[in-house]
């Protein structure tokens, strides 16, 4: 909200905001259409996300942004678009292909391979805790708590606190911790056949990460 308005709820953003589960209906449609138990199973659960996505939205909406409320949504955006994403690559051409012909010859897993999942995973869940700090700092005004950067109040660490505060520097710790793991993962990719994928795919993410952080930044 600025001046009073709150902007994304004129026209125009309800418009684009509403495409977006739209846009995504045709996975959803996959997931349930599946073979596979575990990808129906996924694909129910998507729908489920869906459905209380659009409920926390319209409480969002009409209850004038409550902070539990709105950061509860856009947290779970982010579990609705890994969900969909999951599903349209697990029921595409190319991954279908790939499993079929690996099914054939089961491999054992290399250590590197077990590293990099590890990895993979712990550096996904940190990610997720991220953004829920990102959208409590959001929601709640925290975003100017500390006005100084990088420093905070001149200190490496606040020289007082408050919960906004306290929010806001959990926030640059954590964005401190996703860039090392980030990085980490990059790195352990290099001892796995299918590094340059994975590589490049990590890289994206550090670029989509960087563009939000400066978008975030210039408001």
């Amino acid at each position: 909200m600025v001046g009073g308005i709150f902007y994304e709820h004129l026209p125009p953003a309800r418009r684009e905001h509403r495409r977006i589960p739209d846009r995504r209906a045709g996975d959803l449609a996959r997931g349930a259409a599946e073979p596979r138990r575990w990808v129906r199973r996924l694909g129910y659960v998507a729908l489920g996300a869906v459905i209380t996505q659009g409920i926390l939205g319209g409480i969002t909406v009409l209850w004038y942004l409550p902070d539990a409320i709105s950061i509860a949504h856009a947290s779970l955006a982010q579990i609705v678009f890994c969900l969909t994403t999951t599903i349209a690559l697990v029921t595409s051409a190319g991954m279908e292909a790939g499993l079929r012909s690996t099914s054939n010859a089961q491999r054992p897993t290399p250590q590197g391979d077990l590293t990099l999942e590890r990895l993979a995973v712990v550096t996904t869940v940190v990610i997720y805790a991220q953004i829920v700090i990102g959208a409590t700092m959001r929601h709640t005004g925290a975003g100017l708590a500390i006005p100084d950067f990088p420093l905070a109040f001149g200190h490496l660490v606040p020289p007082h606190w408050d919960p906004k505060i306290a929010i806001h520097f959990a926030h640059r710790v954590g964005a401190a911790t996703v860039t090392l793991l980030i990085l980490a993962t990059d790195r352990a990719t290099s001892s796995i056949t299918t590094a340059a994928a994975l590589s490049c795919g990590v890289r994206r993410c550090c670029c989509s990460c960087c563009s939000s952080c400066r978008s975030r930044w210039a408001r």
